[in-house]
C-alpha cells in the first residue's frame, strides 16, 4: 500500500475547493498513515489556481490531469515547472481513444513526463495497451463514478487487468474505488444518493497481484467479486485469497511493474476502512 492512494479531493463526489483540498493533502502528509499517500491530482486547467497557493504548501507530489490539447498541456506544465523551486509536475494523465492519439501524445511527452493514458474497456483495449507498451507509457482504467453505468463489470475489469499483465503495461485505477471491499454503497455523499455495488480497492490490488503471478481470468474475476474479508489473509509473509497465496517479493514486484496507484476523492475513508478490517 506504499504511496497507493492518489488524492483527488478536487473531484466528485468530494468536489472540494482548491484551498481545502491542499490543506487536507498537507495534513495527510504529516499523519500516521502518510506512507499510503501518493500524488495530489490537479487538472492542467487549474494550474494557475494551484500556483497561487504554492507558498502556503510545501512538498506537493503532483500529477496533472490533461485536457484535449496535449500541446497546450505541455506548455502550461513546463511554464509551471519553471516557476517552481521546491517541486515540479512530472506526471500527466490524459484520455486516449486510439493508438494515433497515444503516439501523438508520446511525441510530445516522451522522456519529459510520465504519461498515463486513460483508455476505455472493450474490444479495443488490447490494441491500445499495445500502443502504450510501444511508447513506454502507462495505462489508467475508470472503475466507477457517481452513476451505476460508469462501473465496469468484474469480467470487464478482470480482462483489463489481465491485458495489462500480458502486455506489461503498468496501470492505475480511478473513480469509485474509495471502499476497501466490493459491496453496496451510496454513489455520493449526499443523503439522498442512490446506491449500488462498487468495486473494492483491496479486491483490485489482490486481483492485480494474482494476475501478475499468472492466475487465469476466472480467478481474477472471482477475486474482484469477493465480498468477504475472511477470504483474505494478510501477514508479514504475504497475502492469500482462499487457497491461493503470494509472498511479499511478488507483491513488491507487482507494485513496481503493474499496479501503480488508485485515485480517490477521500484519503481518510480508505484508511478508516482498512483499520476497521484490521488490515493496518
Amino acid at each position: 500500500m506504499n504511496s497507493v492512494i492518489d488524492y483527488a479531493g478536487l473531484f466528485p463526489p468530494a468536489g472540494l475547493e482548491m484551498t481545502e483540498a491542499l490543506r487536507d493533502y498537507a495534513r495527510f502528509r504529516t499523519g500516521k498513515q502518510n506512507w499510503m499517500l501518493g500524488r495530489f491530482i490537479v487538472p492542467v486547467l487549474r494550474l494557475a489556481e494551484l500556483e497561487s497557493h504554492v507558498d502556503e504548501f510545501k512538498q506537493l507530489h503532483l500529477s496533472a490531469l490533461g485536457s484535449a490539447d496535449p500541446e497546450s498541456d505541455f506548455e502550461q506544465i513546463a511554464t509551471f515547472n519553471r516557476r517552481q523551486a521546491s517541486f515540479v509536475i512530472d506526471s500527466l494523465e490524459i484520455k486516449a481513444q486510439s493508438a494515433e492519439e497515444i503516439d501523438r501524445a508520446m511525441q510530445i511527452f516522451a522522456d519529459r513526463l510520465r504519461t498515463i493514458f486513460e483508455i476505455p474497456i472493450g474490444e479495443n483495449t488490447r490494441p491500445l495497451l499495445a500502443a502504450i507498451a510501444r511508447s513506454g507509457g502507462q495505462a489508467k482504467v475508470r472503475t466507477g463514478g457517481v452513476r451505476p453505468e460508469l462501473f465496469p463489470s468484474p469480467a470487464q475489469l478482470a480482462g483489463f487487468i489481465l491485458d495489462c499483465a500480458a502486455t506489461r503495461v503498468p496501470f492505475k485505477a480511478t473513480a469509485g474505488l474509495h471502499h476497501a471491499l466490493r459491496a453496496v454503497y451510496p454513489f455520493t455523499y449526499e443523503p439522498s444518493s442512490p446506491s449500488g455495488v462498487m468495486h473494492g480497492f483491496v479486491n483490485v490490488l489482490v486481483a492485480a497481484a494474482f494476475a501478475y503471478a499468472g492466475a487465469d481470468v476466472g480467478t481474477i474475476e472471482a477475486i474482484l467479486e469477493e465480498q468477504t474479508i475472511e477470504s483474505f489473509n494478510l501477514n508479514e509473509k504475504g497475502i492469500s485469497w482462499r487457497s491461493g497465496r503470494l509472498d511479499t517479493n511478488t507483491l513488491g514486484e507487482m507494485r513496481e511493474r503493474l499496479f501503480i496507484s488508485f485515485g480517490s476523492c477521500s484519503f481518510e475513508e480508505p484508511v478508516a476502512e482498512l483499520k476497521a478490517l484490521k488490515m493496518i
